[in-house]
């Protein structure tokens, strides 16, 4: 192939990639709901979240407040996009489980899934810049998929955002055991969604 031929194919090539990480961003902005339904949360979270954020695993399976997804679809950690992240701002996020072993005998609630601590607000607001990944803040805890016991019915997986006072010199004092998860002060609750998930279906 000549050289001015394959610079070309090469340009259309990366314009291409870069078109369509702009339209699943703009497509992921639009599924931002500014008023969910969070009456299934009752008593498992701390307030009202508010506004939703956008949460992506890979193939496109996206939480949609309360839809029902598979442990397997769901199994590497997601996405976030939130436009209306203060760019300026560091967040928390946390994934948890509040139907441990399950939602009929929560005696563990809750099951931490994930704890990620100094969450630039820029990385919320475009996770992926021609191509690169930005900065996804400190992880404290690790992620876990959801990976419910057989015969316990449906789980609610919630995924919350905190807007931190300040950026956290010492991420490591977050440190929590996934058994009886507490939510700590992490700052003022800014966004969340949640799906369901079920083994054994």
């Amino acid at each position: 192939m000549k050289p001015l031929l394959l610079a070309f194919v090469l340009l259309i090539s990366l314009s291409l990639s870069a078109a369509r990480q702009t339209n699943r961003q703009q497509d992921a902005s639009k599924t931002l709901d500014p008023s969910p339904d969070w009456s299934q949360l009752s008593g498992v979270v701390p307030g009202n979240p508010g506004a939703g954020i956008s949460v992506l695993w890979k193939d496109n399976y996206e939480a949609k407040y309360g839809n029902i997804m598979s442990p397997e679809q769901t199994s590497n950690a997601p996405t976030l996009y939130w436009t209306k992240a203060d760019p300026n701002a560091f967040y928390t996020v946390v994934m948890y489980d509040p139907d441990a072993p399950s939602a009929s005998n929560p005696v563990n609630r809750n099951w931490l899934h994930w704890l990620v601590v100094n969450l630039p607000g820029s990385s919320l607001i475009s996770p992926v810049v021609a191509g690169v990944v930005q900065p996804t803040g400190s992880q404290v805890v690790g992620y876990e998929g959801p990976n419910p016991p057989r015969g316990t019915g449906p789980h609610r997986y919630i995924i919350l955002v905190f807007k931190q006072k300040e950026k956290s010199s010492n991420p490591i004092i977050f440190q929590a055991e996934r058994n009886r998860y507490e939510l700590a002060d992490y700052g003022s609750l800014a966004a969340g969604n949640f799906f369901i998930a079920q083994n054994g279906l």
